[in-house]
């Protein structure tokens, strides 16, 4: 099977992490090392390149074979590239129907933020939110606005239930999940729509009357993204300890960055030092999150520093990363972004490095189409829309009779 993968995704790793974890007695062998990398170039390809039906039937560990359903930590695993934490002894994230179940889902507790959305009280998320959510994540936050924007068309700045739906039409069409998608899962027992569900009733109420505000919406967005830092640290906090162990922390750093790149940096966290303590806490794992969407700006106050200067120290790093970033780094964060990024040992930082494999956190952001990103795609979208509001208005208005009736 291993094998058959590798062909497949076109990959070969060297060891992943071929060395005791520095806060346990972990130690992979040479085949589970191999199995594991294998098995992330094959859902690095999942998620860039499935259909959203294939990507949501692989991930998700709940429910029937019929009716598949996700915890939200497999939400995050099909939203954001990870490895197998150092102490878990999956070798892959998930399966389709037919494949072994080489998974023991890690069942995480009871999760308050997606609960606000659950109907039936279930805990799970179906297909239709599951579209949802993966198209509310890959879409940047100034072209939701925009699409707010342009279907508020009496600028009241507020959306009702029909301008909602529309706005969120066009976002899906903008992300590569969305545009893939019918909406619908053939020859499986969910019917409902995208644009229905837990979470329009949230916004609107059970009633459907209810107005929506850009501020209320975009909270909405900024707690989603926060939740999915929270689950992707539950996840490589296998143990449930508040801490991730620093070679984990490592293959966090590299895990979003391009699959071809990532063996030469595999290598580098194979021989990462030990450096004592428990590991790295959420706080200090949330700054580098932070840290991701300002990286534009710290690699060209970095780039002009080294061309000016030659060597970026470790002092310069953390003194960049405050003074344009807000973000504070620990020394031994630090330290591990060094050990692993400084491919040739000098003691400085590439920049373009370190860039390259830090910013591609989300593959509809960093995916291009034949001739426009994702993001240029979106903002068609909204002009095409806008100039054929006043039809959609007349559609809106015949929608709504017909739920009236």
């Amino acid at each position: 099977m291993a094998t058959g993968l590798a062909a497949l995704v076109g990959i070969q790793y060297e060891n992943i992490v071929h060395a005791k974890c520095d806060s346990s007695d972990v130690e992979l062998s040479m085949a589970e090392t191999t199995r594991r990398s294998v098995y992330f170039g094959y859902e690095a390809r999942l998620r860039k390149f499935s259909p959203p039906e294939k990507l949501f039937a692989y991930f998700a560990s709940a429910g029937t074979s019929k009716e598949p359903c996700m915890i939200p930590l497999d939400l995050m695993r099909a939203a954001v590239p990870v490895f197998q934490p150092i102490h878990s002894t999956d070798a892959r994230s998930g399966s389709l129907a037919g494949e072994p179940k080489h998974q023991k889902t890690k069942r995480a507790k009871t999760n308050e933020f997606f609960s606000l959305f659950d109907i039936d009280k279930n805990g799970l998320i179906d297909f239709p939110e599951f579209v949802f959510f993966i198209t509310l994540l890959s879409i940047p936050e100034e072209d939701v606005k925009v699409a707010f924007m342009m279907f508020d068309t009496d600028d009241s700045g507020t959306l009702d239930r029909q301008e909602f739906k529309a706005v969120m039409s066009v976002m899906r069409q903008g992300s590569r999940v969305g545009r893939a998608s019918s909406g619908l899962r053939p020859g499986l027992l969910s019917h409902g729509k995208i644009e229905d569900g837990g979470l329009v009733e949230h916004f609107f109420g059970k009633k459907g009357t209810d107005l929506l505000t850009f501020d209320k919406f975009n909270a909405f967005l900024k707690r989603l993204h926060n939740e999915m830092v929270l689950l992707e640290f539950e996840h490589y906090d296998y143990l449930g300890s508040g801490f991730m162990c620093h070679k984990d922390f490592a293959l966090s750093l590299i895990a979003s960055g391009d699959v071809a790149e990532i063996p030469k940096y595999l290598q580098r966290v194979n021989t990462l030092p030990e450096f004592g303590g428990p590991g790295v806490s959420f706080k200090e794992f949330e700054q580098v999150t932070k840290l991701r969407p300002k990286l534009s700006a710290m690699h060209t106050a970095l780039s002009a520093y080294g061309n000016v200067n030659g060597k970026i120290t470790k002092h310069h790093f953390i003194r960049a990363a405050k003074k344009i970033c807000q973000v504070d780094l620990t020394a031994v964060q630090v330290d591990i972004m060094y050990h692993v990024f400084d491919l040739d040992g000098d003691g400085s930082l590439d920049p373009d490095e370190f860039f390259n494999m830090m910013s591609k956190r989300n593959p509809d952001k960093s995916r291009k189409g034949n001739s426009e990103s994702d993001s240029s795609s979106v903002f068609n979208c909204v002009q095409s829309c806008w100039e054929n509001r006043h039809l959609m208005e007349d559609q809106f208005s015949s929608k709504i009779s017909e739920d009236s009736s």
